[in-house]
């Protein structure tokens, strides 16, 4: 895939510090039609916390509720700069339940944006959170994931334009088969009562 060969542009230190966010001010590729594609900014993190912060609580509060171990398993698509990634391993983290047990998996397409998320996955190995890296396009990486599996699936990956690569866009790109197609996938994944933050 083109896209995975564009390097990561150098940025300037961002807002939140390297413990909270990856990449800086912003997360930039070099490359493509444009020279340069946008791909996360960390002016965006009090939405991203706060999208973060509900999908947690919804799911939490269902995974409470449930008879058994309190497990709550997560799905992100899309790791950017972490910074929706790294807050809801600390909401797990800050839960104060010690019975609970998070599973965080996250699908990322970019060779240094998924080792990104690796590291940080490797800083979090003593913690109530556990985490694993899908390194791939998310419309393989979903289908071949377990069904009812998962509590909440925070969704936010770049959707890659042909604009990006040079190409005319020949179809609509917020159409119908894409809708259907990621609703789909949310639906199989998800188990009853699950949560999908878009």
């Amino acid at each position: 895939h083109m896209f995975t060969a564009f390097e990561v542009e150098q940025s300037e230190p961002g807002v939140l510090g390297a413990e909270k966010e990856s990449f800086g001010k912003h997360l930039h590729l070099r490359g493509g039609a444009t020279g340069q594609i946008q791909l996360m900014q960390d002016w965006e993190w009090p939405y991203m916390f706060a999208l973060a912060d509900a999908g947690f609580g919804i799911s939490l509060e269902t995974v409470k509720q449930s008879v058994g171990p309190k497990n709550l398993r997560i799905l992100e698509v899309g790791w950017g700069q972490g910074i929706s990634g790294r807050r809801l391993m600390d909401n797990a983290d800050a839960a104060g339940l010690p019975e609970l047990r998070v599973a965080y998996e996250v699908v990322e397409l970019h060779p240094a944006v998924a080792a990104d998320a690796r590291a940080e996955a490797s800083r979090r190995q003593d913690t109530v959170c556990s985490v694993r890296v899908h390194e791939g396009p998310w419309q393989k990486v979903l289908p071949k994931l377990a069904a009812n599996a998962y509590d909440l699936i925070f969704y936010d990956p770049l959707n890659i334009s042909p604009r990006y690569i040079g190409e005319k866009q020949l179809y609509e790109s917020w159409g119908l088969p894409v809708c259907v197609f990621e609703a789909l996938q949310f639906y199989r994944l998800l188990r009853p009562g699950g949560v999908v933050v878009q």
